[in-house]
């Protein structure tokens, strides 16, 4: 068994890895961390940027990869079989598409709480999700 948690590297994500390492424990399961990089919107369709600006996004990506390894650590130090995934793409497609890849039986992600107004203008991860999946969601509260 297997579960995917998806985490997007804010402060919240200490919350959802350790709602996640909770349900492994209970479970056995191995955690799957994917952080989901948005494509720069600039570029799609085009050719990449100047220089400066693909340096700065592969700085940035390797920046994101090393923290999510941060939290695969943290997992494996505590006994836990854990893997890290940094993947680009729209993140609710991007989420439900790993977890079908892996077979994953459960995706745990993250509510900010941001409001009904933010939800409707902008849309949020953890609803799409809870919409679109194929497993069981678990929507871990990440306000204070």
């Amino acid at each position: 068994m297997n579960i995917l948690v998806a985490i997007d590297l804010s402060a919240a994500s200490s919350k959802v890895v350790a709602a996640a390492s909770r349900v492994a424990e209970m479970s056995g399961a191995e955690v799957y961390l994917l952080h989901v990089a948005e494509p720069e919107v600039d570029y799609i369709g085009y050719e990449a940027g100047p220089a400066v600006l693909r340096r700065q996004e592969a700085q940035d990506y390797q920046r994101e990869q090393e923290q999510v390894n941060g939290y695969v650590k943290q997992l494996t130090d505590a006994g836990y079989k854990a893997q890290a995934m940094v993947v680009e793409g729209a993140m609710a497609k991007t989420t439900i598409s790993e977890a079908k890849r892996l077979g994953s039986e459960w995706i745990v992600v993250g509510s900010h709480g941001h409001g009904a107004v933010y939800d409707m203008l902008v849309g949020s991860h953890s609803a799409a999700l809870m919409r679109k999946s194929p497993v069981p969601v678990l929507v871990v509260p990440t306000r204070d």
